[in-house]
């Protein structure tokens, strides 16, 4: 399954023992897409996050892996997912409340070892694109207040 949002990556690690601020300690959201998907070869369940500047992506192991879900403000379309191993949080933002509903009910699944169909699961994407917005301007005061 795939959930397409804008995620950002919180280092717990880096953050412990009065070590830099929080802002240092994550990287920038991004528009991304999470997937779940399985091992070709021993079938373990993972986590891809795929961005536009990471199109390769990072993948996080689901079994015996996951700490804590964060559920909420799932019906704002956010929830927080963190991580043993990396000691990473992976938080999820400006996502569709329904999409992520299902995504992480059948992330729950998987956690706890419940037998999941293989449609459910997916490949990673190829290719990820941002959603494009366009500005109509109708008059002089719609500009912004910045344009060149």
């Amino acid at each position: 399954m795939r959930l397409n949002c804008e995620t950002e990556i919180h280092y717990r690690l880096v953050n412990a023992g009065g070590g830099p601020t929080p802002t240092q300690c994550k990287r920038r959201a991004a528009y991304s897409t999470l997937t779940l998907t399985r091992h070709p070869v021993n079938k373990s369940p993972f986590l891809h996050l795929n961005t536009v500047k990471d199109p390769c992506g990072t993948k996080y192991r689901v079994d015996g892996n996951i700490a804590q879900v964060f559920t909420r403000c799932v019906s704002e379309g956010r929830a927080r997912i963190s991580f043993h191993d990396p000691k990473h949080d992976v938080v999820i933002k400006k996502a569709d409340p329904a999409n992520l509903r299902g995504f992480l009910s059948l992330l729950g699944r998987l956690v706890r070892g419940q037998p999941v169909e293989c449609a459910d699961l997916s490949q990673p994407p190829t290719k990820v694109t941002p959603v494009k917005s366009s500005m109509v301007v109708a008059k002089r005061g719609d500009y912004p207040s910045r344009f060149p």
